[in-house]
This record gives C-alpha cells, sequence and structure tokens, in this order.
C-alpha cells in the first residue's frame, strides 16, 4: 500500500447554527499490509511515537508485551508491525481517497453528527476549503461527502468565516479544511 506524508490540515465541523462541534486534525495511522486505519486525528499527534517500531516508546511496549502472555494475545499482532502516519489530505484536497472516505467518516461520528433518521432525510453538507481547487480535486470531494451520506454538497473556496452568509439554512453540517501553511 502506498501512503505519503503531506502535511496535516485543521478540520473544523460546524452545526447549521455555526457553532464548532469537532475541531481535529488529518492524521491517519494506517498498517500498510492490510490498510487497516488504527488512529485518527488527535490520537495519532499525541501518540505519534507509539507508531514509531523504533521509537524508545514503542521498544518498551514490546518488551512488556513479549513478558506478559495477556498483553501478547492482546497487543501480539500490532507490535511488530510498521505503521505509517501521514494526511490524506495534500493542502486541503483529498489525495488518499478510501482513506479520506474513512477518516470523514470517523470525524462525523465523533462528533455525532449521523443520527439514525439520516438514513432517510439525508443531511446537505457545505464544505469550506481556503483553497483554488481544479473541476477534478472538487469533483472528488463531493465524491467524498456524497458516499458519507450527503443529499447535496456545495463546496466553497473561502474560509468558513468568509462565507457564513453565503450557506443556505437547508445545509446541517458544514466541514471547513483548513491546509497547514
Amino acid at each position: 500500500m502506498r501512503f505519503t506524508e503531506y502535511s496535516p490540515s485543521v478540520i473544523k465541523i460546524y452545526n447549521k447554527e455555526g457553532h464548532v462541534i469537532l475541531e481535529d486534525i488529518s492524521l491517519v495511522a494506517i498498517k500498510p499490509q492490510d490498510g487497516l486505519i488504527v488512529g485518527i486525528g488527535e490520537e495519532v499527534r499525541e501518540n505519534r511515537e507509539s507508531f514509531d517500531i523504533n521509537s524508545p516508546k514503542r521498544l518498551e511496549m514490546n518488551e512488556m508485551v513479549m513478558n506478559d502472555p495477556k498483553l501478547y494475545k492482546k497487543y501480539g499482532e500490532f507490535i511488530n508491525t510498521v505503521v505509517l502516519v501521514g494526511s490524506p489530505l495534500k493542502n486541503g484536497t483529498i489525495a488518499e481517497l478510501e482513506i479520506s472516505k474513512r477518516m470523514f467518516m470517523y470525524f462525523l461520528y465523533k462528533a455525532k453528527i449521523f443520527k439514525p433518521f439520516y438514513k432517510l432525510f439525508k443531511p446537505r453538507i457545505a464544505v469550506c476549503v481556503p483553497v483554488e481547487k481544479t473541476d477534478v480535486e472538487a469533483k472528488v470531494l463531493r465524491e467524498v461527502m456524497l458516499s458519507l451520506g450527503a443529499k447535496d454538497v456545495l463546496i466553497f473556496e473561502k474560509p468558513y468565516s468568509a462565507v457564513v452568509q453565503e450557506i443556505p439554512s437547508k445545509c446541517s453540517i458544514i466541514i471547513e479544511i483548513i491546509p497547514e501553511q
């Protein structure tokens, strides 16, 4: 599996009243052998050395797991596995499609956005990315949001604060992607 490390973007999710309900970072820790995601967001940034196989923390954890049969049963497979850490977004645009879908789904569930009735009444999503996009990049971003269950997707190439008046009241979810400078 190919996974390139890009600089992470800040992801903010707003409700329709304009309140920030989640602010996280687009970091993902993934096992390249099978594509399994083992960490997303701030937890990856805070525990980055846990994913580096040669870090002192990981080596100490390895020794502890090897000496305890219960821990080995639980973490044995993970302890000797290489884990790649990076962002599936490059300058606010989607670079890794499948990983981005899973990351955004995680953020929406973490923000407690999706409700059972969304299967019947799909939400409209507005996405604010203060970076100019090509038609292909906008299409990929739209595809990701539609795959999350959106009825309609509006894409703004400005920060949320600049387009707050332009966003229709029908949009129940607003996602802002702020590329790291």
